[in-house]
């Protein structure tokens, strides 16, 4: 079982909206991701984040409002 899984299997037995909580900090984190391969400037915070720090910014359940990026491509201003 990869982490992952053994991690969601935890949030399982506890509670759904933790579960829904993880899967929306994983869609966050590769977002994130991606945003730094594509050359967008990000903080080494943006990019270190983790779970816990996650739902202390985002709340428990989840504010779908705290989940808006917004960053400017470096090219955009040439």
């Amino acid at each position: 079982m990869d982490g992952d899984s053994c991690i969601l299997s935890q949030f399982i037995r506890k509670d759904k909206a933790a579960v829904d909580d993880y899967r929306l900090f994983r869609v966050r984190r590769t977002v994130f991701q991606i945003l730094r391969d594509r050359g967008y400037a990000l903080s080494d915070a943006d990019l270190a984040d983790d779970f816990e720090g996650f739902r202390a910014a985002c709340g428990e359940p989840v504010d779908l409002r705290t989940l808006t990026v917004v960053r400017i491509h470096p090219s955009a201003g040439k």
